[in-house]
């Protein structure tokens, strides 16, 4: 191949490429994007809400009495030297049915976090996907 120099011309050259991708063409499927503002990343950030840490913080709290009283009524059962409080236990199921009924509240409030991917999984459930095949040019 020689080197030359050409200044000021216009150059018109073909160049013809076999074996690649675009001599049979190819398929791409995609589905839309969906918008998300900073509001619904900030959303989906959060912490979770006060109804949800007081519900599960009294679950928590309701099961442990509950266990503890047990093992404590079992012992006593068994002639081992354990003071079984009455209290304890009946602590320990208020303890569990005001956590349901926190919960419950907290279920009926409306929830930003649950609303925003309720709408993006009805975003990507109603947009079907898009194909579009690409085709070689035509020389």
């Amino acid at each position: 191949m020689s080197k030359n120099e050409i200044k000021g011309q216009q150059v018109n050259s073909t160049i013809f490429v076999t074996d690649t991708l675009l001599n049979s063409g190819f398929s791409i499927t995609s589905k839309i994007d969906y918008k998300l503002s900073e509001v619904d990343f900030k959303d989906l950030q959060s912490l979770p809400r006060l109804c949800d840490w007081i519900s599960t913080g009294l679950a928590v709290w309701g099961v442990g009495l509950v266990i503890q009283a047990s093992s404590r009524y079992l012992a006593k059962e068994f002639n081992y030297n354990a003071v079984y409080e009455p209290y304890e236990l009946f602590g320990g199921a208020i303890c569990l049915i005001l956590a349901i009924v926190v919960w419950g509240i907290g279920f009926a409030l409306p929830n930003p976090k649950k609303r925003l991917v309720k709408k993006i999984s009805e975003h990507f459930d109603s947009q079907k996907p898009i194909e579009q095949t690409i085709y070689p040019k035509e020389m």
